[in-house]
């Protein structure tokens, strides 16, 4: 099995992510996972490395991810919200109609 750690250069913290194989190598590039991982934090690529090893070698305060964005809200829900008697109604046959 490999283990795919993933540090900040400048602090030598690990980050929590941990990418694992139970083979000898990973399908994914190491530059994969650095340039996704580094757009998530907003930071350079060449701000963080890549460590493949055979163990989990993280240790100390592992640093968090920021959470996804939230999705976008669904257009028929707030013009229901919004919306007057006729309107929701409109909506509701709408939705039984395309169900």
């Amino acid at each position: 099995m490999r283990y795919r750690q993933i540090r900040r250069i400048d602090t030598g913290q690990w980050l929590n992510v941990l990418f694992t194989v139970d083979g000898p190598t990973f399908s994914v590039q190491p530059e994969s996972h650095l340039a996704s991982i580094a757009a998530a934090l907003g930071v350079p690529p060449s701000a963080l490395a890549v460590v493949d090893s055979d163990m989990d070698l993280r240790t100390g305060t592992l640093l968090s991810l920021p959470p996804p964005p939230a999705p976008p809200p669904n257009q028929d829900l707030v013009d229901f919200d919004a919306g007057d008697a006729v309107t929701k109604l409109r909506i509701l046959r709408r939705r039984v109609l395309e169900a």
